[in-house]
């Protein structure tokens, strides 16, 4: 379980990994959120949530390495989408105060055509949240996102 908070600790990126197929595909199951922090019971709640993600373990295996890389300094900046439909993108990009521009997309088209049964196009219902992280917020996620 992995969580990337904002440099004042009231919005997270929640990833976790929870199992692996035991069929063909061997995809990783996973969820992502982006939580808020609710002073009043001094609780992280979901602001929205993935059902389920699924990854090939390639995907987080280069996630992680990408990760790892931005947080030693040899990159930037980093781009990627994880699940079977891209249902997660995640941008980062080191700041001249050594901060990151952290970019979440969640994208809910996939779940919302489930549910409904209306054809929807991939990217149509994204949720996309922005917000800066500190150099430890990045490297404490990079260590537990695998």
């Amino acid at each position: 379980m992995a969580y990337l908070h904002n440099d004042t600790r009231t919005l997270r990126l929640h990833l976790e990994w929870v199992d692996q197929e035991r069929q063909p595909p061997h995809r990783r199951l996973g969820t992502a959120a982006i939580e808020f922090y609710d002073r009043r019971d001094q609780e992280y709640w979901p602001m929205v949530r993935l059902p389920i993600l699924y990854a090939d373990p390639e995907e987080t295996a280069r996630f992680d390495s990408q990760l790892k890389d931005l947080c030693s300094g040899r990159v930037d900046g980093l781009s990627l989408t994880l699940g079977a439909q891209s249902e997660l993108a995640f941008q980062a990009a080191k700041q001249a105060d050594q901060s990151y521009l952290i970019e979440v997309g969640l994208d809910l088209a996939p779940y919302l055509q489930e549910a409904s049964g209306k054809p929807l196009e991939p990217g149509r219902e994204l949720a996309l949240f922005r917000f800066h992280a500190s150099m430890a917020a990045m490297v404490l996620f990079g260590s537990n996102s695998g």
